[in-house]
This record gives structure tokens, sequence and C-alpha cells, in this order.
């Protein structure tokens, strides 16, 4: 849900994308450092997703949401991935 809105919400701005995902899971914006991560891990997962298109739509299908069709499953499955990894950290903390 968090990928598609940030699609959503920059579609032409990775960058943007990157720092808000980063912000809405942990409060606070990333360091340089995470940014740098957070982008390389971004291409590297489109890159992934452009020749496996697929893999991508099988993820995106995942769960009970339907996903929105009529963004790019490449890019939709990278920030999905982006997500999940920002989820990953130990900032990241749910309340159970």
């Amino acid at each position: 849900m968090l990928g598609e809105k940030l699609l959503k919400e920059f579609p032409q701005d990775e960058a943007a994308r990157n720092r808000e995902a980063f912000r809405a899971l942990t409060s606070r914006a990333p360091d340089k450092t995470e940014l740098k991560i957070l982008t390389q891990l971004f291409a590297e997962q489109r890159n992934l997703f452009k020749f496996d298109t697929e893999g991508a739509k099988k993820l995106l299908s995942t769960g009970a949401s339907k996903w929105d069709k009529t963004l790019p499953p490449a890019e939709f499955a990278a920030m999905t991935t982006v997500v999940s990894a920002i989820m990953n950290l130990d900032e990241f903390v749910v309340q159970r």
C-alpha cells in the first residue's frame, strides 16, 4: 500500500519516494548513506523486475489488497521491496 501511494504521489521522483518511505516508517529522514543504499536497492530491484515481469506480478499479487495495474509492475515491485527493506530495520517498531 505504501509503495503504491508513493508511486502515485511522486511518479517521476525516485529520490522523493525513497526519502518519504523512510520518513513514514522510521519517523526521520534518511542520512546520505541510507539514501544511497535505498537508491541502489531500488535500481537493482527495478532492473531485476524489468526482466522478470511475472515475478513482479507475483510479488504484487501477494496479500489481500488488489494492486493498481496502471502502475508499471517493475517500478511497483521495486518500491515494494524498498518498503519491505525499511520495515526490516531496527528503527521500524511494530506495536503488539
